[in-house]
């Protein structure tokens, strides 16, 4: 990013404007701490190279982690990208990490499959909330799901929220 003045005056004109801002692929290519000090970001977007190994490599579990502590202690979600397997899940979900992006999760699906995934997954998340809350979401999300063909809509079921924190894992769809 060449020219980081105009990156943040954009930026900050699309936060304005209630977009959030993510760090796609974060670790590799030309991501850079400097961004995290210098641009008006909201979500970091952890690379899959570094997911991958997480199970059998200790020196990627301890930049996994340490970078989730380093995300939250700048006020950013953090998103695992790549998440296949339930060993990785479950690492990542003890290291706190707030989203996690993978098959595992879920591949990507059209919108009309997406309503029959999310209905299972409020169940399986919530299954003591009343349907007319599973109802109200779910209706929300169709509509705007026939809204955006093609734009790689991503949704986020969350299991719950804990004081301080502005999510807890979960499941994405992209």
């Amino acid at each position: 990013m060449a020219d980081r003045v105009r990156a943040r005056e954009v930026l900050t004109k699309l936060r304005a404007l209630g977009v959030s801002i993510s760090t796609d692929d974060f670790g590799t290519g030309y991501s850079s701490l400097a961004y995290l000090r210098d641009l008006p970001i909201d979500e970091l977007k952890l690379d899959r190279a570094f997911i991958a190994p997480l199970a059998d490599d200790a020196r990627a579990a301890a930049l996994v982690r340490s970078t989730i502590d380093l995300s939250h202690a700048l006020g950013l979600r953090m998103v695992a990208e790549g998440v296949e397997d339930q060993t990785t899940y479950d690492e990542l979900a003890g290291y706190g990490c707030d989203l996690l992006q993978g098959y595992h999760v879920a591949r990507p699906m059209p919108a009309p499959q997406l309503a029959h995934w999310l209905t299972q997954r409020l169940q399986e998340f919530a299954p003591s909330r009343p349907s007319s809350t599973t109802a109200a979401v779910m209706v929300t999300l169709l509509g705007f799901c026939s809204g955006t063909a093609g734009l790689g809509l991503g949704v986020v079921v969350s299991s719950g929220t804990s004081p301080g924190r502005r999510g807890r894992r979960v499941a994405g769809a992209r």
